[in-house]
């Protein structure tokens, strides 16, 4: 973080505002794919635990 007496004076245009959402978002992007294939190796492999399924009685309790 600067410390400069003036930081309260900096301005961006629409262009500088657009090129930096788009970055952003290529970014989450990015690393939302690279998450999403690593999750699907890992529960692709044949020794991966997977949680039970619920008992009929629990999807009426919730219901409620």
């Amino acid at each position: 973080m600067l410390n400069t007496p003036n930081h309260g004076k900096i301005q961006f245009t629409w262009q500088d505002m657009l090129w930096r959402l788009l970055v952003t978002l290529l970014l989450l992007l990015f690393l939302a794919g690279f998450g999403l294939t690593v999750f699907n190796t890992v529960t692709n492999q044949p020794d991966t635990q997977v949680l039970p399924t619920l008992p009929q009685g629990v999807e009426e309790l919730t219901t409620q």
